[in-house]
């Protein structure tokens, strides 16, 4: 009878584990902030639980064996903080705020604000979007593709220090 009864606590702790980690490759991502370009937002050493079906899941893509998609897309606002991968090195993921949308034009003057015309259809192609990180000079022109996801929550680093 004790057999039985530890024979189902292991099923039922694996499946719980099982859970956990299709969450975690799913739905969740945890980024660690590095450097202060995002304060007061975010600080060094802040911990941000990315949702990444904010904007629809992405299945495929630069593998070359799937096409790309989305899962349950929604489309990204102007105004919204986005986690994407950087487009030089994939597995930095950067976190901006999306400032035009496809079809917008976007002018960056060298010596002043970043200045946006909505509705005139030469931004760059139907899936890019301009996004610009606080406290920075430049903003990065981002394809849909390397779109993460919405910062759901933040673990101040702070909470982390022992006193």
């Amino acid at each position: 009878m004790r057999v039985k009864g530890k024979l189902k606590f292991l099923v039922a702790f694996a499946i719980a584990f099982m859970a956990m980690m299709a969450m975690k490759t799913l739905v969740f991502k945890v980024i660690t902030i590095e450097g202060d370009a995002l304060e007061p937002l975010y600080s060094e050493g802040d911990r941000v639980i990315v949702n990444r079906w904010s904007y629809g899941l992405r299945v495929g893509g630069s593998d070359g064996i799937f096409s790309y998609g989305r899962l349950g897309r929604s489309n990204v606002s102007r105004g919204d903080l986005v986690v994407f991968e950087s487009p030089e090195t994939p597995s930095q993921l950067i976190i901006a705020r999306c400032t035009a949308l496809p079809g917008d034009t976007i002018r960056v003057p060298s010596d002043s604000q970043t200045i946006i015309i909505p509705s005139l259809a030469n931004c760059a192609t139907s899936n890019y979007y301009w996004m610009e990180p606080p406290n920075e000079a430049h903003g990065f022109l981002i394809p849909e593709e390397c779109i993460i996801g919405k910062p759901l929550y933040t673990l101040h680093s702070s909470f982390f220090m022992i006193h």
